[in-house]
C-alpha cells in the first residue's frame, strides 16, 4: 500500500538504526495482545486511514533482521 511506503520514508529501525531501504521496515506490535490486524496488503485494503494509524501507534518499525531476531528470542526460551 502506497500510504505505508510513504509513511516509512525517512524512518529507521528502532533497534539498530538501519535506514538503507526504509520501505522494507516491518511494523512490530509492542503488545501482541492489543494487535487487531497485521499490515499485509490484503489485511488493510478496506480499512480507514484512522484505523490504520491507530494500529501503527501500537508498533515500532524494525528492519527485517531485528524483527526476525526479536521473534526468535521470544520463542527460543
Amino acid at each position: 500500500m502506497k500510504f505505508l511506503r510513504d509513511y516509512k520514508k525517512d524512518k529507521c529501525c528502532a533497534h539498530c538504526g538501519w535506514n538503507e531501504h526504509p520501505e522494507i521496515l516491518n511494523f512490530h506490535h509492542l503488545d501482541p495482545s492489543k494487535k487487531e490486524f497485521g499490515f499485509a496488503g490484503s489485511a488493510i485494503g478496506n480499512l480507514s486511514l484512522k484505523r490504520i494509524m491507530d494500529e501503527i501507534d501500537k508498533c515500532i518499525l524494525l528492519c527485517p533482521n531485528c524483527h526476525q531476531w526479536l521473534h526468535y528470542q521470544e520463542t527460543a526460551i
